[in-house]
């Protein structure tokens, strides 16, 4: 996006274009024969071009580069983001990622494993919603007696997921506009919410969806 951005300088937009066309005929051709086209350094100095120019188009301006679910990235981006963090303290650049961890703590795209192979960087650890907070939420819309009588239920629900919390919370709204009350046992997981809880299953190693499959028969 900033190689169309009008305030980064000529000079770095042009850059851009220019790596931009190179890793898109890299894509188009990933068959090339070229020993220095399919080499490691030749990534590697592509990769470390790519680092240094996101670095330059921040000096005119600040940027901030936010990358979702960094535990799924391929090789290559992970390597162009280990170039780059070292960088990051000179430049007028902040990249904000997250990681989800999918499974053991163990696994090479753990949160834990990918924060020390991007050093240096600052590790902060999300939790869900504590009750207090989703009764605090909850105040707003559905007053204090009915927000005190469903925050644990939909704790338990959510696990305190503020996703999750949003769009249970659109459903018990619109049912409590219309109804006039909203009972504990009515509260159910809206379809957007269990799509992305089966998305994310997905991700799993079979042995572990079909572990939870028996562990959801047992209860």
């Amino acid at each position: 996006a900033a190689s169309g951005d009008s305030s980064a300088h000529e000079s770095v937009r042009a850059e851009a274009d220019a790596l931009l066309r190179e890793v898109e005929q890299r894509s188009a051709d990933p068959a090339r024969t070229s020993a220095q086209a399919n080499s490691d350094d030749d990534r590697f100095w592509l990769l470390d071009r790519l680092s240094r120019w996101f670095v330059r188009s921040a000096r005119s301006q600040v940027r901030v580069i936010m990358l979702d679910d960094v535990q799924c990235a391929d090789e290559n981006s992970l390597q162009a983001l280990s170039l780059l963090a070292p960088m990051l303290s000179q430049a007028r650049l902040l990249v904000l990622a997250t990681v989800r961890d999918t499974g053991s703590g163990a696994s090479a795209r753990s949160a834990a494993v990918l924060a020390a192979r991007l050093r240096p960087c600052e590790r902060v650890p999300l939790y869900g919603l504590r009750s207090e907070d989703i009764e605090t939420y909850l105040r707003s819309a559905l007053g204090n007696e009915l927000a005190a009588q469903l925050s644990v239920a939909l704790a338990a629900k959510t696990a305190g997921n503020p996703l999750f919390l949003n769009e249970v919370m659109r459903v018990v709204s619109a049912q409590y506009e219309r109804e006039g009350h909203v009972r504990v046992e009515d509260v159910r997981l809206p379809a957007a919410v269990t799509e992305i809880i089966s998305a994310r299953l997905q991700e799993l190693e079979p042995r572990t969806r079909a572990l939870l499959d028996t562990a959801c028969v047992i209860g």
